[in-house]
């Protein structure tokens, strides 16, 4: 029961899932991030019978004033007519280029779309999303706007009570989206990560937990279970949104953590059996990877999304 309405999902087992083909906007090929890893994810969610195709939504862009809730406006401004200096580019890891603002302000969109369905389904998933490390007034390590801030501006827009948890597993910590929404008394967010370096110094959230650089799966899994319940007991969701990542891999270019494909799979299945049978509603979001194989990359996200599905199933009911 949500503020004494009930939610559907556990009842059905369709789960919506949030997608543009903006995403697949191309990146220049020697480009670590590869976009081709939302499309392969997709078609690998399809071709193997995760998803049938009417579970996959096609969003639009957000709206100006939605991205404008959570980013000044002259930014908004430069990314939607490419005038980023060269500083601005090179600390954002991505080219400006006309496509960008299409394809970032569609991953708003598909993320505020996500934690809507969710809040009324159960569960629910951005085929993308999760892009923490965009500030108000600037992008960062390819993250253009922060869609996790503006669904939550967007939410508590429409709900301003609601109690909403951010649970980042993304191998590194979500430092704007801490920075965005630092003070706000509704929003807990949450973060297991690698120790930030010198050069990037962390921005507090509610609960930040550090792992050594190159941790083994068994240390992180046992962290990450125990620190989460702590928070779990500390603050009561109606809503999370999981920035799930798949950079935990130990082939991740950047990820600096030691995770077997099996040990991600169980940290997917642990923390989403806690959240669904508490009969917690979760938006589910790719977050980061760049594992040096993009269809690796792919099939981690896919395995993220399957376990979504297969649990919201297993669950229905309750």
């Amino acid at each position: 029961m949500l503020h004494g309405r009930p939610f559907l999902c556990f009842g059905n087992a369709k789960v919506r899932c949030f997608y543009s083909s903006h995403f697949e906007n191309a990146l220049p090929g020697e480009h670590p991030y590869s976009l081709d890893q939302l499309r392969l994810s997709k078609d690998m969610l399809l071709d193997g019978g995760v998803l049938r195709p009417e579970e996959i939504v096609e969003v639009g862009d957000a709206a100006q004033h939605l991205l404008r809730s959570v980013h000044d406006a002259g930014y908004v401004q430069k990314i939607y007519s490419c005038a980023l200096d060269r500083k601005e580019e090179i600390r954002l890891g991505l080219p400006v280029t006309p496509q960008l603002y299409t394809r970032s302000a569609s991953e708003v969109e598909a993320t505020r779309m996500t934690c809507r369905a969710a809040l009324e389904e159960g569960v629910a998933v951005c085929l993308a999303g999760g892009k923490h490390h965009a500030f108000s007034g600037y992008g960062s390590s390819y993250s253009v706007f922060n869609d996790v801030a503006v669904a939550i501006r967007d939410l508590q827009m429409w709900r301003p009570n609601l109690r909403i948890m951010v649970v980042d597993t993304d191998a590194h910590q979500g430092d704007g989206t801490n920075a965005i929404l630092a003070g706000d008394s509704r929003v807990f967010t949450y973060s297991i990560h690698v120790m930030p370096s010198s050069s990037r110094p962390a921005v507090a959230g509610s609960m930040d937990v550090e792992t050594v650089r190159y941790v083994e799966g068994d240390m992180y899994l046992r962290q990450l279970f125990s620190t989460l319940a702590a928070a779990l007991d500390t603050f009561s969701p109606d809503l999370v949104i999981w920035i799930a990542g798949a950079d935990s891999h130990r082939n991740d270019r950047f990820g600096q953590m030691m995770l077997s494909l099996k040990e991600m799979q169980r940290r997917d299945e642990v923390l989403l059996k806690a959240f669904i049978r508490n009969r917690i509603p979760v938006a589910v979001l790719y977050g980061g990877g760049c594992n040096r194989q993009a269809e690796f990359t792919a099939k981690i996200h896919r395995n993220t999304v399957a376990m979504a599905k297969q649990l919201a199933a297993e669950y229905r009911g309750l």
